[in-house]
C-alpha cells in the first residue's frame, strides 16, 4: 500500500470503529507505535498493543496485553 493509498483508506474510517492493533512492535521500531498511538489520537479510536516485553499503552480506555503476538491473535 502507498501514501495515496493509506490516506484514501484512512478517510474511509469510521471514527468509533477504529481498532489500531500493535503486535510484536518494540521500542526498537518507533516509527510504529508513534503511527499507530498517532491514528488513535487523531481518529478517537482504540490501541491494542501486543508484545511480550513492551506492552504499555498510553491510555487507560487502551489494551496492553503482555505475552507473543501469535498466542494473543
Amino acid at each position: 500500500m502507498d501514501e495515496a493509498q493509506l490516506q484514501h483508506a484512512l478517510e474511509l474510517i469510521e471514527r468509533a470503529d477504529l481498532l489500531v492493533i500493535g503486535a510484536g512492535a518494540s521500542t526498537a521500531l518507533p516509527s510504529v507505535r508513534h503511527f499507530g498511538q498517532g491514528l488513535v489520537s487523531e481518529c478517537g479510536g482504540r490501541l491494542l498493543r501486543i508484545n511480550l516485553r513492551e506492552s504499555k499503552v498510553p491510555l487507560a480506555d487502551d489494551l496492553g496485553l503482555a505475552m507473543g503476538a501469535l498466542a494473543a491473535l
